[in-house]
């Protein structure tokens, strides 16, 4: 399912290439960055402390600044494992964000749909902002996140993470 997802987005064949998993390298800045930072188009596939799998694709590479950058990404997408759902960019614009306090940030402002830290810091989930959300579902819903993230709240603590570097052929 989850290739298929990036395989309507790009219309090419899909190879995926562990390059990060928490519980084999820590959810550090300097482990994450280090091994996925500048490496090529990504997916995530997040557990949630729930057990909620969310997967988050780009074809922007993630990139280390100072500050914060946004990109426009018209093929990255959420989604949502348990739903079948991949929910795409609202409108076309800014919708990933390379932020120093970072890892991970699917956002196109201030508030972001996305955000992943570091082990020291819970995570964010504020679905709805910039990208769809599945039928039935509302932005800033109790039974939103408890659906799809597991929580009764936006902020989160990741039980796993797996990033993988897509290659195409």
């Amino acid at each position: 399912m989850i290739i298929n997802w990036i395989k309507e987005e790009t219309q090419k064949n899909v190879k995926l290439t562990l390059l990060f998993r928490k519980s084999r390298d820590g959810l550090t800045d300097q482990s994450y960055v280090s091994k996925v930072y500048e490496k090529g188009p990504t997916l995530n596939v997040i557990k949630t402390n729930f057990d909620k799998v969310i997967v988050a694709f780009t074809m922007v590479p993630w990139k280390q600044i100072s500050g914060y950058a946004y990109a426009q990404d018209n093929q990255a997408f959420i989604g949502y494992v348990e739903q079948n759902f991949k929910a795409k960019a609202k409108q076309s614009g800014n919708n990933i964000c390379h932020q120093s306090d970072r890892l991970v940030r699917f956002a196109g402002g201030k508030q972001g749909d996305l955000s992943i830290l570091n082990e020291k810091s819970n995570s964010y989930f504020n679905l709805g902002t910039y990208f769809h959300l599945p039928p039935g579902y509302s932005h800033n819903q109790q039974k939103t996140y408890e659906d799809l993230i597991g929580s009764k709240k936006a902020e989160i603590s990741i039980k796993d993470l797996d990033c993988y570097l897509v290659e195409f052929y």
